[in-house]
């Protein structure tokens, strides 16, 4: 017993939660129910954006047809618009400048 409150004693000062309030805040925050959307990933005018889109998620993944209305979790929507191509543009006054890009046109609507 006193090692345990020793042990919660030193995560104190150290600014740290202890390990048991840390792991019951992860299977609280597991547990709660997944906001779903409604997906509709747009075909593009590319051969390679005609095809279906692969998406994953801590070793979860789903195959997203085009342009089929689909049902997803929050996380898969999280992926989708993190789906960015980086390049660079030069501007008028000759400088490059690094820009984002989202990867897949799509829109998003709550289920």
């Amino acid at each position: 017993m006193n090692q345990a409150v020793e042990a919660t004693e030193v995560g104190k000062a150290r600014g740290r939660p202890p390990k048991a309030e840390v792991m019951t805040e992860a299977m609280e925050e597991a547990a709660k129910p997944l906001k779903m959307y409604k997906v509709t990933i747009h075909s593009g005018e590319d051969k390679g954006d005609k095809g279906d889109v692969f998406l994953s998620h801590n070793h979860k993944s789903v195959l997203i047809q085009r342009d089929q209305e689909v049902v997803v979790s929050e996380y898969f929507v999280e992926c989708l618009q993190h789906s960015m191509i980086e390049t660079n543009v030069r501007g008028e006054d000759g400088l490059d400048r690094s820009v984002k890009i989202p990867r897949f046109s799509y829109n998003v609507s709550p289920a």
